[in-house]
């Protein structure tokens, strides 16, 4: 997962769910257990409709006002972004810093002399050719550097053991700084934040619904619709976050499949979500038809919210300039090349980070036979593709998905184990009642 707040709400409700549950689904049985003691009216209903009807036409709202109006202008450009590393490019571009970015740094640092990239394929090696780096590269340059080269007299490093040189807290603190570099001038920090935080509400209004449902006709049996609940929240948190991410990744080679996949597969997710939303209420007309109506609020609002835009003015100018000079890379003439090349005979050494992290690494590459520079060995041993970083970067992400993917196991065996229970009316099963659609429940 790459957007921080959802990654985050996803971890802690997972944990609360397998460490609370038996108590969380006493607090829904308390208060509706209130309700009909007080006013003999069932209002969790209606407040569960107003919630979602004033929470989907301000996020509806949200998305038409913060919607891009107009398309990202492409302008013709020859270079890089004199201003911008290969790491900051790669994060303009999709909002993320992923192990291609990093990897990229290598080579941009062995095109300004700064180290060397040898060895063979399986024993690659970042040989280092400065003590410190110069005074005028960033902050998180040369931290990156220094966590690389940590002894002053270490003189090389195997790439095979960068992984474990950037542990999780000095790969944390060179993502703040992008963060705080890139992130700061070139997007709209809100607009990022906005659409996760409208994620998260859907996410627990849905997970608070179905558990309520659930309490008005199966206080009594093995609660196979608690762990319903908890498995379909965070699997809509995880596809809204995948959603999210490959609509950000779109301007990068591929990204419009993955985009169209990632939409398919919450379309039919969301549909199975809806049948076992009737087969479990199938005994409520009205019950179905408050959750069927749910459901479709929650795709249409996936299928928005990617359009919220993300991006500063200045962001998306300078993101205008970056698709320009992806579009150079991929369409570059012969001509054009050689001219390059005879401006500046390191053209292609310069470009090949840029190249890596714009996702057309190999189309630049092939220009080496049109423009008839010697092949470099961080070429020929194909550095950027066997790097390991990539592991690292989304080492959260993973674990993320086991603590999902153990609390899942965990439920279960705790309910075969009859650790969780919800406690009973003297053991008399079955149903509360009729239909309590419109504030009325019957006894």
């Amino acid at each position: 997962m790459k957007n921080i707040l959802l990654k985050s709400f996803l971890v802690v409700f997972v944990l609360l769910n397998i460490m609370f549950l038996s108590d969380i689904m006493f607090g829904f049985y308390a208060i509706s257990e209130l309700m009909w003691l007080a006013c003999n009216f069932d209002v969790m209903c209606i407040v569960l409709g107003v919630l979602y009807g004033v929470l989907f036409a301000v996020s509806l709202i949200h998305i038409l006002l913060k919607r891009r109006k107009q398309e990202i202008i492409k302008t013709v450009e020859f270079k890089a972004p004199d201003d911008m590393t290969p790491i900051e490019v790669g994060f303009l571009v999709d909002n993320s810093l992923d192990g291609s970015d990093v990897s990229a740094m290598f080579v941009y640092w062995a095109s300004k002399k700064y180290i060397e990239i040898s060895g063979e394929k399986d024993n690659q090696k970042l040989i280092r050719l400065v003590d410190k780096l110069p005074d005028e590269c960033k902050n998180y340059e040369k931290f990156l550097f220094a966590s690389i080269f940590r002894k002053q007299k270490e003189k090389e490093v195997a790439v095979s053991i960068i992984p474990k040189l950037l542990n999780d807290e000095r790969t944390a603190k060179i993502s703040t700084e992008i963060h705080n570099t890139v992130g700061k001038k070139y997007f709209d920090l809100k607009a990022t934040w906005l659409r996760q935080f409208y994620v998260i509400l859907y996410a627990v209004l849905f997970y608070l619904t179905v558990c309520y449902f659930r309490l008005e006709y199966f206080v009594d049996v093995v609660p196979i619709i608690e762990i319903f609940a908890v498995i379909s929240t965070s699997l809509f948190v995880v596809f809204a976050d995948w959603i999210i991410s490959s609509y950000d990744n779109r301007f990068k080679n591929n990204a419009l499949k993955s985009n169209l996949v990632a939409l398919i597969l919450f379309a039919i997710f969301m549909s199975i979500v809806a049948g076992l939303c009737v087969y479990f209420f199938l005994t409520d007309f009205y019950q179905v038809i408050f959750l069927l109506v749910v459901c479709v609020l929650m795709l249409i609002f996936c299928l928005l919210v990617r359009f919220i835009n993300i991006y500063s003015a200045e962001g998306s100018a300078q993101l205008g300039k970056i698709l320009g000079f992806k579009e150079f890379i991929k369409v570059a003439e012969k001509e054009r090349l050689e001219m390059l090349v005879e401006e500046n005979p390191e053209i292609f050494y310069e470009i090949l980070p840029y190249a890596q992290v714009l996702g057309v690494s190999d189309k630049w590459i092939e220009n080496l036979d049109v423009i008839k520079v010697d092949r470099p060995d961080l070429v020929t041993d194909n550095l950027l593709t066997n790097i390991l970083i990539y592991n690292l970067i989304f080492k959260n992400n993973y674990l993320s998905h086991i603590v999902f993917l153990n609390g899942s196991a965990m439920v279960i065996r705790a309910i075969a184990k009859g650790a969780i229970s919800l406690g009973s009316n003297n053991g008399s099963g079955g149903s509360k009642g009729g239909s309590n659609f419109g504030g009325f429940r019957r006894r």
